[in-house]
């Protein structure tokens, strides 16, 4: 073991370099891969807010859910109803079908 070390006597820097390098990226990818998940849901809200096909106001059926808006952030989208208060997260509202009616 100790030859093989000795081989590699000039190399000793740049190799420990690249393996420390390639520890953080194996290691970094694992950790970002943690976040996709609430990445997606970020993504999912921000493109809803910024092609929001209704308004505060509007009387709006969402995932079964009627009502009339009264608030839309990033988190929730809060609809009122004579019977009830209801929050939707933002990020499943972007795959639902939403009825708006006139």
């Amino acid at each position: 073991m100790k030859k093989l070390f000795d081989a590699f006597t000039g190399y000793k820097t740049p190799i420990l370099s690249a393996i420390t390098v390639a520890s953080l990226v194996g290691g970094s990818s694992g950790i970002f891969s943690s976040y996709k998940p609430i990445m997606a849901d970020v993504a999912k809200s921000s493109s809803l807010l910024f092609y929001l096909p209704f308004s505060v106001g509007d009387s709006v059926s969402i995932n079964n859910t009627q009502g009339r808006v009264s608030k839309v952030n990033l988190q929730y989208v809060t609809l009122e109803s004579k019977s009830a208060t209801t929050y939707i997260p933002t990020h499943l509202v972007y795959g639902s079908i939403i009825k708006i009616f006139k």
